[in-house]
């Protein structure tokens, strides 16, 4: 349902901080559930109402943003001038929520906004720009290009105050079929979702059978033939610990940080289905996929399990295995304080 709504003329002449009636196509409608922010300088308001008697029960319980609830004096130059000031001082306020976000990333170039370029952090700016132009949107992992994720977290800003369930439906009905916000909440003022995680748990798929599964093409590395998981196991078990993953960095972030503390590292078989499961406080560039990609040399007979310490050790990407395709890889869970 859209809606133009217009708010009654008489609201503010009374000293009424926030209105108490609004008319939609005629009809009184009862109070709002959020005011949304506008640009300095804006010359009206916008509203969100919750809708519990839309038509079509399937549809989300919501109207959309509308911008001409309130036309302010014409010599008004500031947002804050000419509106009552406890509703100013609810607009002005900024608002963050923690999202958590699950995606199919294949269709996408990677988490991060670049120009001229599809990306998740882009489509969720967006869709969240539909309701609030000021949006700001930082992810807790900049997954690469193809990455998929079942929890990412985000940190949204934006100025004035809403109910999480009305931004969750609200980004949800924007958002690309591909992209869908499975939680919001909110969150401490200036929480930032990349700065304030202590970890990130990555799984890797495999689809180890003769014939690849066409319902796994798009998440599991296609890998027919003989996989040793008990090797693999063995190989990557030296590389718990705060060590220098440098031979696993690719060649953009070795100027970084060589250091990451990998708390697990598991190898488990289901039939056809191998993951790999790697749980960091941080991750290099392709750290993981290049984790992965060397394991499978073990895995296939091609190395020894101690020639993956001696690897590390060596802190020489060169000597490392391949880089495993991006699609097989997934953002599983971002760590937080208790």
């Amino acid at each position: 349902m859209t809606a133009q709504l217009k708010l009654v003329s008489s609201a503010f002449e009374h000293g009424a901080s926030i209105p108490k009636r609004y008319t939609c196509e005629g009809e009184d409608l009862s109070p709002p559930l959020a005011w949304s922010g506008v640009p300095a300088g804006a010359r009206s308001l916008a509203l969100i109402v919750d809708d519990p008697d839309a038509p079509d029960p399937a549809a989300p319980k919501m109207t959309w943003v509308h911008w001409v609830l309130y036309n302010l004096p014409a010599d008004t130059t500031h947002l804050d001038q000419g509106v009552a000031p406890s509703l100013a001082t609810a607009i002005a306020s900024p608002a963050t929520f923690l999202l958590v976000l699950a995606y199919d990333g294949t269709d996408y170039r990677g988490w991060q906004i670049q120009p001229d370029a599809r990306t998740v952090q882009g489509a969720l700016r967006d869709a969240a720009r539909r309701f609030a132009p000021d949006a700001r949107v930082t992810g807790a992992s900049r997954t690469d290009a193809g990455v998929h994720a079942l929890r990412q977290v985000v940190s949204l800003t934006l100025s004035g105050r809403r109910a999480p369930g009305v931004v969750l439906r609200a980004l949800n009905a924007t958002l690309p079929r591909d992209v869908r916000v499975r939680e919001a909440r909110e969150a401490p003022p200036g929480f930032d979702a990349r700065r304030a995680a202590l970890g990130k748990r990555y799984a890797y798929l495999i689809d180890n059978g003769a014939i690849p599964d066409p319902f796994l093409a798009r998440y599991a590395w296609h890998l027919p033939g003989a996989l040793d998981v008990g090797a693999m196991r063995r190989a990557l078990a030296p590389l718990r610990g705060r060590r220098d993953f440098g031979a696993f960095c690719a060649a953009p972030g070795r100027a970084k940080d060589p250091m990451c503390r990998v708390r697990a590292l598991h190898v488990v078989r289901r039939r056809d289905r191998i993951a790999v499961l790697v749980s960091a406080d941080r991750f290099l560039h392709h750290m993981a996929r290049n984790l992965v990609g060397s394991a499978v040399a073990v895995g296939r007979g091609a190395r020894e399990p101690d020639w993956l310490r001696a690897v590390l050790d060596s802190r020489d990407r060169r000597l490392a295995g391949a880089t495993a395709p991006a699609h097989g890889l997934t953002l599983v869970r971002v760590l937080y304080p208790r």
